[in-house]
């Protein structure tokens, strides 16, 4: 009678986090029936599902260590056999961190993203999404994005194939503030208010009202709607409304208008007649 062949399979290495089966190709002949049990114990490692099959799945849990030993034992036609495999985890490289810059642009603006951490350069990868396509392999890779973005990275161990939990990048994408400073008007003489307003008022600080033609005071040349008080009498005034200076690469787009201030009309009144007799109407014209 011979020996019953059982084979356990080779010692395995996990990354943490992973699953892996054991087991060998074949375990036994066909027709055995199987018992799988951990023989070196380790609460980050265990067998998931059946252990009563020839190749059972194994999992390591992630931030686990250290190796377990299992030992399967074969019966067939009365014969018993047993083997043994180690499984070991293979821990991940540290989650990469990564930089941008400039971290907030415009549309059509470029900026860098830069990988550190994890194993090293040469180690990235950059993926347009949790668990997404790769976009690079590269340490630096530069992106244009339209809207705001996240971008993620992972770090590969070169040994062991182990790769990193994702780190993430984001790229904030402003547009450019784009100010409206209202129709051109003409009014009579005094003081008047200006309405303006900005598009995108998000992406910095304070606007202000510039002075181009005419001369006078506003209340206040940093709000949207100022009163301005002339001083050059009627004429034609020119207001330019210039945004606040956005960062990352943004040009603001200013805007103006004209106001024309027209002189107070001369009312002159006339008599149809220079002397009336008491209780005599005459008309002004």
């Amino acid at each position: 009678v011979g020996v019953l062949s059982v084979d356990a399979g080779a010692d395995i290495f996990l990354c943490e986090g992973s699953s892996g089966s054991i087991g060998g190709a074949p375990t036994a002949p066909a027709g055995a029936t199987y018992s799988w049990s951990e023989t070196v114990a380790n609460g980050d490692i265990a067998i998931s599902g059946p252990s009563n099959v020839a190749n059972p799945t194994v999992d390591a849990s992630l931030g686990g260590s250290g190796s377990a030993t299992y030992e399967v034992t074969a019966t067939l036609s009365g014969c018993v056999n047993t083997d043994i495999v180690v499984v070991t985890i293979d821990p991940l490289p540290t989650t990469p961190t990564a930089v941008a810059s400039p971290a907030s642009i415009c549309p059509g603006i470029s900026s860098t993203l830069t990988a550190s951490g994890g194993d090293g350069s040469g180690t990235y990868t950059w993926l347009d999404g949790p668990g997404g396509a790769s976009i690079g392999t590269t340490d630096a890779l530069v992106v244009s994005p339209s809207v705001t973005t996240t971008y993620y990275l992972t770090s590969t161990d070169a040994v062991t194939g182990c790769v990193s939990l994702e780190g993430s990048v984001t790229v904030t994408v402003t547009p450019a503030p784009v100010a409206d400073a209202g129709s051109d008007i003409t009014i009579c003489e005094g003081d008047f208010s200006l309405t303006g307003s900005i598009l995108n008022t998000g992406a910095c600080g304070t606007q202000v009202w510039n002075i181009i033609s005419g001369t006078g005071t506003f209340s206040d040349a940093t709000g949207l709607n100022p009163t301005f008080t002339p001083t050059a009498g009627p004429g034609t005034y020119e207001f330019e409304l210039v945004p606040c200076d956005p960062p990352g690469g943004c040009t603001s787009v200013n805007d103006n208008v004209i106001v024309t201030i027209s002189p107070a009309p001369t009312v002159v009144a006339t008599t149809q007649s220079t002397e009336l007799c008491l209780g005599l109407l005459t008309n002004l014209d």
